[in-house]
């Protein structure tokens, strides 16, 4: 969407890398203004509050809650603990146990050191993803059709993005740091 005549995006990573940003969307529509999370807490609250809106957007605020929660801590523990508080936000969530599920998929077996560079990366994959609103059509769906087709078009689109990258098109280098 564009705000003052630039594109601006629902969610992204700030650029230190680590805080995500998001337009507190319950100012909606008589104020703009932005908000960074920084924990797994900011990111409950921003979903539990409404401060972030939609399927799509409520899968991706829950992928970058775990991010910025292995930020903190990346044992085993946290993650899980992480896990159970961004789930409860919204239990129903199709788009938000399917976010989650595929970052913890992403860094369950991966060491300590690794994990918060595999988290962003698959969050911001899921961010995209969901932003070109492919996801949407399979909301509805059963959950085995939608994960054999939602997974089908993540390998595509995960397939895409890293070419993306290795041409320059997109900077993943941000979220290795």
């Amino acid at each position: 969407m564009k705000v003052g005549g630039k594109l601006t995006r629902t969610i992204w990573v700030e650029a230190d890398g680590a805080g995500v940003g998001i337009i507190d969307q319950t100012l909606l529509p008589h104020r703009y203004a932005t908000t960074t999370l920084t924990t797994v807490a900011d990111a409950a609250r921003a979903i539990s509050s409404m401060q972030v809106r939609g399927a799509p957007l409520i899968g991706a605020a829950a992928a970058y809650g775990l991010c910025l929660a292995l930020r903190a801590d990346a044992s085993d523990e946290n993650l899980e603990r992480a896990y159970a508080v961004l789930l409860a936000t919204r239990p129903t969530a199709i788009n938000l146990k399917w976010a989650l599920d595929e970052v913890m998929a992403a860094v369950r077996n991966m060491s300590r050191d690794k994990r918060v560079a595999a988290a962003y990366r698959r969050a911001v994959t899921l961010d995209y993803f969901f932003s070109l609103e492919l996801f949407g059509p399979f909301s509805m769906s059963g959950t085995s059709s939608m994960s054999f087709i939602s997974s089908r078009v993540m390998i595509w689109f995960s397939t895409w993005m890293n070419r993306a990258a290795s041409c320059g098109l997109v900077a993943f280098e941000t979220f290795l740091n």
